[in-house]
């Protein structure tokens, strides 16, 4: 009942089902349309406005209220912390309902994940995960909280697989430079990679790239190029890759200058192709 009411709002709103959903106020992984969890009443009141429906016609469609169990979230204060933090979750984090967990390779990111994600995470979110050495490649924190993961699911985190749910970065972290260039470090610090390569004749030495590199169909790569478009670099796609890159001498040394990657890694790799940032 709840789908034919959603699809039957919808054509006698004459919008798309992107447009719809907009208007509702709604993320496009949040499906009602196919009722794997009920309508908050406000959307429901949203979609009778929208679509001109009058309460007696809505009433054909069998519709009741009932009390939920008040859910617990927890409060955050807009910085560049929760915006790293963020970035982190969007690189290398997987949500779920009641869980929060980081991965990280278990040569190469387990420093980093004990001395800067987990201290991140008791900052922001005032619990602390616990780091699993279960898998046989990657480690990885943590959280058992189901406030922690609501609360990060309504600041635009998606549960389950990011690229099926089309995870983006948070309009409202491009309302502020300082929280883009928080939100990049830790994109960057979890899914990115600097790497290089000999230039020609080799009296010109070797050439570092910054590269922010996704999955097929991931949409996070093109919001790193706008992310560093509106920071003032020149970033270029590669769409055979969904790869978005620095390339230029200028803006790779200053993005490691600006953004200050916390994972030593990319530093070291960064050496290894440019040489040091003075």
């Amino acid at each position: 009942m709840q789908k034919r009411f959603f699809e039957y709002a919808k054509r006698k709103s004459r919008l798309t089902w992107r447009g719809f959903r907009e208007s509702l106020g709604i993320r496009n992984h949040v499906h009602y349309r196919y009722e794997d969890c009920s309508l908050p009443i406000e959307v429901f009141d949203r979609a009778l406005k929208v679509s001109r429906i009058s309460p007696t016609k809505a009433k054909e469609f069998d519709y009741r209220f009932e009390r939920t169990r008040s859910e617990i979230f927890l409060r955050f204060n807009p910085g560049k912390s929760l915006a790293e933090l963020i970035g982190i979750c969007l690189g290398d984090g997987h949500l779920r309902p009641y869980t929060l967990s980081i991965f990280g390779d278990k040569s190469k990111d387990t420093v980093y994940l004990l001395n800067h994600v987990l201290p991140l995470m008791r900052k922001v979110l005032k619990k602390s995960p616990r780091l699993s050495t279960s898998r046989r490649d990657e480690n990885f924190l943590v959280l058992y909280s189901a406030s922690a993961a609501r609360s990060l699911h309504r600041l635009g985190l998606p549960f389950g697989n990011k690229i099926k749910q089309g995870a983006r970065v948070p309009r409202w972290v491009f309302r502020n430079k300082s929280y883009l260039r928080a939100c990049l470090r830790g994109l960057f610090d979890t899914d990115g990679c600097v790497y290089g390569f000999l230039r020609k004749p080799p009296s010109r030495g070797s050439k570092a790239i910054i590269s922010f590199e996704f999955g097929k169909g991931s949409f996070l790569a093109k919001d790193a190029q706008r992310a560093l478009g509106r920071l003032g670099y020149l970033p270029r796609m590669m769409p055979h890759r969904n790869e978005c890159r620095l390339a230029f001498n200028e803006d790779t040394v200053r993005f490691m200058r600006e953004i200050k990657p916390a994972n030593e890694k990319h530093w070291e790799n960064f050496l290894r192709w440019h040489g040091p940032v003075v």
